[in-house]
């Protein structure tokens, strides 16, 4: 039996005040910003489920609870404190496909929880396992040697793609994340981010329109 997926946290908490008793008779509270994305590495076969809300108060507690009524996730201080969030993003561990679609069905999600007061919050989201097929990197190619540092990372565009996202890392710098429209093929990379002579890697994800998005990973030496 697979397991809830469980982040405890201990710090973060506003003047080290505890966790308010329920208020049950205050109107509920609805999350804002719900979503629920794949996020699809294609030559590694491994994946993750991202969870993302946010708030007008700030958060206590959090349980995701997926179509089946299984915990997904669960959020909640190690000593009955609130969190203090106005918001959160939590990724799963990686899966491979197959066994993402098991452990996370797809469906719609509730998500309930209480403020740092004591409010009953809700909300929920869909989530889909739809994914478009992984982009052809054209430049640079898998294991490129002698990259110049002005590097344009260049892809053959989806008509389904509704954008993409590039993320360039280089040794210890995390390098940047841009979104680029899904009719773009390319994405010119400012002088001063890539060091010379130095391995890393881009990956460039196709986003569909449900969010979910599938990566192409190369890694790459510059000049």
């Amino acid at each position: 039996m697979i397991g809830t997926r469980r982040l405890a946290l201990v710090a973060a908490l506003v003047g080290g005040s505890s966790f308010a008793p329920p208020q049950d008779g205050a109107p509920e509270l609805g999350l804002k910003e719900e979503r629920m994305t794949v996020h699809y590495t294609a030559a590694l076969n491994e994946g993750t489920v991202v969870f993302e809300a946010e708030s007008e108060k700030s958060l206590g507690r959090v349980l995701v609870r997926d179509p089946l009524g299984r915990r997904a996730v669960e959020l909640a201080s190690g000593a009955g404190q609130g969190l203090a969030l106005s918001g959160f993003v939590v990724e799963s561990v990686e899966f491979p496909l197959e066994e993402l679609r098991q452990v996370y069905p797809a469906g719609a999600y509730d998500m309930s929880g209480r403020t740092v007061n004591g409010r009953r919050v809700a909300g929920h989201a869909m989530l889909k396992h739809e994914l478009l097929d992984a982009p052809l990197v054209l430049f640079p190619d898998e294991g490129r040697a002698n990259v110049p540092v002005n590097l344009t990372v260049s892809w053959i565009p989806d008509p389904e793609a509704t954008g993409y996202t590039v993320v360039l890392e280089q040794g210890e710098n995390d390098g940047l994340t841009v979104f680029v429209p899904g009719d773009q093929s390319f994405l010119e990379i400012p002088t001063g981010v890539l060091k010379p002579r130095t391995q890393g890697h881009v990956e460039v994800g196709a986003i569909h329109a449900n969010g979910n998005v599938t990566y192409t990973e190369v890694a790459f030496t510059t000049r």
